[in-house]
């Protein structure tokens, strides 16, 4: 998701966009394999019980914690954007509200970084 023009100034130029690493929606996708292995096989076996409606309402719950616990994270994750200009870091995020944070190049006078184990297997940073 690129910045918008109108979020540009004057003789700004757009550098790269880039998001958090993809690591952070490891749970979320072990929650949907998780929650679609347990709601198919309690499907199966409640299929025949409550006239036929209770493996619906097994499938309505499965549902809703996909929603909840995949889809959010992930549009949260893919709507969170870092974008660096050639004058300005910008940061945006939100999915109803959006949020922004600009920085200026010219008052950025530090910069902090750590990387755990974890981070320098999978490449995050680079």
């Amino acid at each position: 998701m690129a910045l918008s023009r109108k979020l540009m100034l004057d003789g700004e130029k757009s550098i790269t966009t880039t998001r958090t690493h993809v690591k952070v929606l490891f749970l979320p996708f072990l929650i949907l394999i998780v929650v679609a292995a347990a709601g198919g096989f309690l499907f199966g076996k409640t299929k025949d019980t409550w006239d036929g409606n209770l493996g619906y309402v097994v499938l309505a719950v499965a549902v809703v914690l996909v929603l909840w616990g995949t889809f959010l994270p992930f549009l949260k994750w893919y709507l969170w954007t870092y974008t660096l200009t050639n004058k300005r870091l910008l940061e945006q995020k939100g999915i109803l509200t959006r949020e922004g944070r600009v920085i200026p190049l010219s008052r950025v006078n530090d910069v902090a970084f750590e990387k755990n184990l974890n981070d320098r297997i999978l490449g995050c940073g680079t």
